[in-house]
Formats: C-alpha cells, sequence, structure tokens
C-alpha cells in the first residue's frame, strides 16, 4: 500500500507484518531457532509485541549466562553513558586498553553530530523519533512475568529495565 505521511508530505511504503510472517522470516534466517518458536508457544506468545517481547527475554539471558560466566565482560548501558559521560568514557577507554588519558578527547564527540550527513545524523534521527512504539500494558505485565519465570531476570518500570546485570562497569560506586 502506499501512503501520505502528514509530518512530511511524503510518500512511503508500507507493509503489514504479521506474527506469522516475521516467525517465518526470522527462523529462516536463523535469528531464532525451532526450539525458540516452540517455546514461545508454549508460553503463549500469540502476537508480534510479544514475541519481540519474548526474544528480547531470551538474548539477554544468554548475556546475562556470558557475562556470569567470564568477568572479563562488561556491562555499558546508555542509560550511564547519559547520567555520567565523564566517568563511563573513562572506564571503557582503560578496559579496552585505550587509557583514561583520552577520555576529555573522546568526550569531544558528543558535542557535535559525529554522524553527520548519515541516516544516523541527529537531524535524521529527530525526524523519526516522532515514531513511537506503544505495547500494551498486559504485553508489558506478560513480558516481566516471562522474564521471571522462564530467564530468572526482573525487569522493571515501563521500559522494562533490566535489574541486576552482572558486571556492571559502575557496579562498585
Amino acid at each position: 500500500a502506499v501512503v501520505s505521511t502528514q509530518s512530511t508530505g511524503k510518500k512511503a511504503f508500507t507493509m503489514n507484518f504479521s506474527y506469522r510472517m516475521f516467525k517465518f522470516i526470522f527462523t529462516s534466517i536463523g535469528f531464532i531457532t525451532k526450539e525458540s518458536v516452540r517455546a514461545m508457544e508454549s508460553q503463549g506468545v500469540d502476537n508480534l509485541d510479544k514475541m519481540f517481547l519474548y526474544l528480547f527475554c531470551e538474548k539477554t539471558k544468554t548475556f546475562i549466562d556470558e557475562c556470569v560466566s567470564r568477568a572479563d565482560l562488561i556491562s555499558y548501558s546508555y542509560e550511564s553513558l547519559l547520567a555520567d559521560p565523564a566517568a563511563f568514557t573513562s572506564h571503557f577507554l582503560d578496559h579496552i586498553g585505550v587509557g583514561s588519558q583520552f577520555t576529555e578527547l573522546a568526550l569531544t564527540a558528543m558535542k557535535e553530530d559525529s554522524q553527520k550527513n548519515s541516516w544516523l545524523s541527529k537531524k535524521e534521527v529527530d525526524k523519526r523519533s516522532q515514531a513511537t512504539v506503544t505495547i500494551l500494558e498486559e504485553d508489558v505485565e506478560f513480558a516481566r512475568a516471562l522474564a521471571e519465570r522462564n530467564f530468572g531476570i526482573k525487569l522493571e518500570g515501563g521500559n522494562l529495565g533490566i535489574v541486576g546485570l552482572p558486571n556492571l562497569w559502575n557496579e562498585d560506586k
């Protein structure tokens, strides 16, 4: 179908993807296994929101398990970068072996748009950021229960923040 968007007046193509179509595509390309599909279906996954929430939990569990088994893996979050850019950057640079002496230089990249003239530029992202994804409260509750019951992950808040990630870069603070 061709639709005209109100915000830009430009024409955009839209396609309706069904849960079945995504399940088929993701299984075909190896993003999810047939075992994952069976597990999703046994847990009541019957729509795209629940499917993406299930996959989020499944992939997060894989990450957590890897972090628990390897102390050399450090967890960094975008939220912690925003909360304390200098401390985050200094720790990250030390961890990758560059050295924290370059922290101030690295932080200068945050002052300007390092992706200028690309589809990741602030200008382009701002255009698209007006689109929001709304997940029904019942699906959020489904995700919380699923995460704890099946994956041992505690999620909190409306943004489903992960509680207790191992090896956080700033956990000793």
